[in-house]
Order: structure tokens, then C-alpha cells, then sequence
């Protein structure tokens, strides 16, 4: 500030050099060298500081709108559209959103300051804990983190569900995801098949501790016990690692965090509203994701490993094992269902050795002595009277007692009705 001017730090550095060469201390020549400018642009310089002085080395567009500012048309439509079409979306997906659909190029910190002036975007607080990165694997299929994450991935459309995913470490690349009602030992039963479809058998799955992949105590800590995860992973020859922090799986948890945003916003644009629709959506939104966000990794070799079991054997060691022991009669019980061996000559040996019990997750079951299946026939069906559920199952099956409660009244004979019905006073 001089005599009331207001002066850039790179106005009072060109003020001092025009000082000095106006004292004679320094040639027109070296000034310019110092400005960074031409000697005709020093002397336009010189000239307009000796007829107004310092208030002539201000810029004469301070003040005024810049001439790259967008216009007001352009400012309003990104607004309207943020406000209807693209309820939510932030910074970087709304600029994708208006370059694709709408031919609007805008640098994604011009789509962030216009939501900021409009108040439908607020600056995000930096986080505090910080985790030391972890070099990723050097080869694909070497690690593949494995988790799922329920949301309500319909915004209320829908009921809220469950998306399993398998993401590699050394790529970032989904290698297989499906919508589930719930986290359950069946749905990673799925992903896992559709991940060694496509591409072989990983040398380690990486998870968290939960029930589904480890044998724990009440205190937490883990078994050898094998759960029906790990025993199917012992089978294929593939490691299982667990976590002991999310922060541990951190990629997944990225993952998770992304299709929180993009998906979900995705999914509404199309209307998707089911888990069958969205099911059908995932390989588009997989192929961009992988196309979009994954890096090439360091090593140049696929650690994947061919499969060795036949389809059929792979459906099979993909589903939940029990073992039974037949009786004399040659039959077991299965979830309240009785199961009936057809004999021969040769099965009639049978008597009293284990089989196992194999149900796929379409319900189909098998019935298995060593690599033989058992042909078989359906005896009478006891439903059990406690039903066995793990605790991220617990709430779909109290929500399916309350929705088979609220729909099902009491029949006109029911205790309840008989116990709210006014008794008639004897007359003696």
C-alpha cells in the first residue's frame, strides 16, 4: 500500500526494478532481464509509471470479471441440472455427467466452485488418523481382498441389500461383485465362482474376521476350526488370510466407498430398483470402473492358476457341507427333511458309514460318498423348530417374521381373540 494504492506483491517488485532505473542504477536492458519482459513492454512500463506513478503499474482489469469467467447461462444450467437431474453428485461425477450428457467440458474445479456458490456442495473436513500405505502385490491374482457392504444401495426403492465384491491388489480391478439380501456364506460362494470362471484359481483371498471365513470364540479369538468358506478354500488350494483392522483392506474398503457414490447414483439415473436389475447393470459399471481407476501392475505375470475340478465338481465343492451317517435303512435327516438312498447290491455296504450332504444355493442337494453321488428319493418332511441364522443374517429373518406377523391376522378361534372377548356376568 502506497498513498492509498493497493499494489501485487508482483506490482511493488516491478515498482523497486522502475525505481532504479529511473535513478540511474540499473540499464533498461538488465531491468527488462530481471521483469522477465521485452525493452519495448519495460518502456511502456516506464512511461505509464512517470504519468500516473504507482497507480500506474496496477492491473487495469483489477476489479472486473475475469474473460475466462463462465457465463451466467452456463452457471445457471449446471445449477438447475445439479438440482434436478443430479441431486448429490459431486464435484468430479457431475463434471463427467455434463461432458457425456450434455456437452458442457467444465474443468471439475469449475463445477466445485459453482456447488459451492450455490450451497449444494460442502468442502470435505481432511481426515486426522492417518495409515501408512501399503506397496501393492506385484502381480495380479497374487491377493485378492474379498468383503461386502450392506447399504441402502437403492436410495429406498428398494429394501436395503448387500454388495459382495472381490477386488485384486496389485491392479485395483473388480474381478467379480453381485448384489446380495445378505452377507452370507451362499454369496460368497457365488462371487468366488464367478471370479475362478473367469480367471483361475488366486493364490490368497484377503478378509476380514468374520464368522463366514474364520471359527472365533466370545473373546474374538480364532480356531483352526474350518468354516464352509475355508474348507472350499482348502479344497481349491488357495490361501486365506484375514485382517485385523478394515483399515488393513484398505482397496476394498476404497471400493466400497466409491460405488457408495457412483453406483448408487448410476443405478438411480436408470431406475434400477431390484437386485435382480442391478445384478444386470454390474458388469457395465465393472467394465468402467476397471477401465477408469485400475493401474498396471508391476510385475507382467498372472499368478492365477488353472482350475482342476470339473464344473460339476466345482458346484459342488462351492456349497455348504454336512456330514450324516446313514442308518440300517440307509437313510439321514437333513434339515427336517428325510433323505432315502436308493440301494443296490453294491451300496447295501453302506450301512452306518458318513456321507456328506452338499446343498448348492439354488437348493439343490447331493449326497456324496467320497467323489460318488448318491441317487436318492425324499422321505416325510419335518420343519426344525429353531432356525439357525449368524448375526449379519439376523436381521432379514426378524424382518421376515414381523412382514409374516403384520400380513397374517388371527383367525376368529384364536386364544387372543377368545381372551379379549368380554366374558357375560352369571346371574345367580
Amino acid at each position: 500500500m502506497e498513498d492509498g494504492i493497493t499494489l501485487s506483491a508482483k506490482e511493488v517488485a516491478r515498482l523497486r526494478v522502475l525505481v532504479s532505473v529511473g535513478a540511474g542504477e540499473v540499464g533498461r536492458a538488465t531491468a527488462a532481464l530481471q521483469l522477465g519482459v521485452g525493452v519495448r513492454q519495460l518502456k511502456r512500463l516506464l512511461r505509464r509509471y512517470r504519468e500516473n506513478g504507482p497507480a500506474g503499474l496496477q492491473s487495469r482489469r483489477r476489479g472486473l470479471p475475469s474473460n475466462r469467467r463462465l457465463g451466467d447461462d452456463v452457471r445457471g444450467a449446471v445449477i438447475e441440472l445439479a438440482k434436478t437431474r443430479y441431486v448429490g453428485f459431486g464435484p468430479t461425477l457431475l463434471a463427467e455427467k455434463l461432458a457425456a450428457e450434455h456437452g458442457l467440458d467444465l474443468a471439475i474445479e469449475s463445477v466445485r466452485q459453482i456447488l459451492l456458490s450455490a450451497g449444494l456442495w460442502r468442502a470435505r473436513r481432511r481426515r486426522r488418523e492417518i495409515h501408512p500405505a501399503r506397496e501393492r502385490r506385484p502381480c495380479f491374482g497374487e491377493l485378492i481382498q474379498i468383503d461386502g457392504s450392506p447399504h441402502d444401495w437403492f436410495e429406498g426403492r428398494a429394501q436395503r441389500c448387500t454388495l459382495l465384491a472381490f477386488i485384486d491388489d496389485a491392479t485395483g480391478r473388480i474381478t467379480a461383485a453381485r448384489f446380495m439380501p445378505t452377507e452370507t456364506t451362499a454369496g460368497y460362494f457365488m462371487v468366488l465362482g464367478d471370479h475362478l470362471h473367469r480367471y483361475g484359481r488366486p493364490l490368497s483371498l484377503y478378509s476380514d474376521r468374520h464368522s463366514i471365513f474364520v471359527v472365533n470364540d466370545r473373546e474374538g479369538r480364532t480356531f483352526e476350526g474350518r468354516t464352509q468358506f475355508g474348507r472350499a478354500l482348502e479344497t481349491l488350494d488357495i490361501e486365506a488370510i484375514c485382517a485385523n483392522s478394515p483399515q488393513a483392506k484398505g482397496r476394498i474398503e476404497r471400493l466400497f466407498q466409491t460405488c457408495q457414490d457412483r453406483l448408487v447414483k448410476e443405478m438411480r439415473l436408470l431406475g434400477i430398483d431390484s437386485i435382480v436389475g442391478a445384478n444386470d447393470y454390474l458388469p457395465r459399471f465393472i467394465a468402467f470402473f476397471n477401465e477408469r481407476f485400475s493401474v498396471t501392475p508391476r510385475g507382467c505375470d498372472d499368478a492365477h492358476r488353472p482350475l482342476v475340478q470339473s464344473t460339476r465338481a466345482l458346484a459342488l465343492v462351492l456349497a455348504e457341507h454336512q456330514t450324516r451317517t446313514l442308518s440300517k435303512n440307509l437313510d439321514c435327516q437333513y434339515r427336517g427333511q428325510q433323505y432315502l438312498v436308493q440301494a443296490d447290491d453294491r451300496r447295501r455296504r453302506l450301512a452306518g458309514q458318513h456321507i456328506t450332504v452338499c446343498q448348492r444355493h439354488d437348493g439343490e442337494v447331493v449326497l456324496l460318498h467320497g467323489d460318488e453321488e448318491l441317487p436318492y428319493r425324499l422321505g416325510p418332511h419335518r420343519p426344525p423348530a429353531v432356525v439357525v441364522v449368524d448375526d449379519k443374517t439376523l436381521n432379514a429373518q426378524v424382518d421376515a417374521v414381523v412382514a409374516r406377523r403384520s400380513t397374517r391376522p388371527p383367525a376368529p378361534t384364536h386364544p387372543w381373540r377368545r381372551a379379549l372377548k368380554p366374558q357375560r356376568a352369571e346371574v345367580p
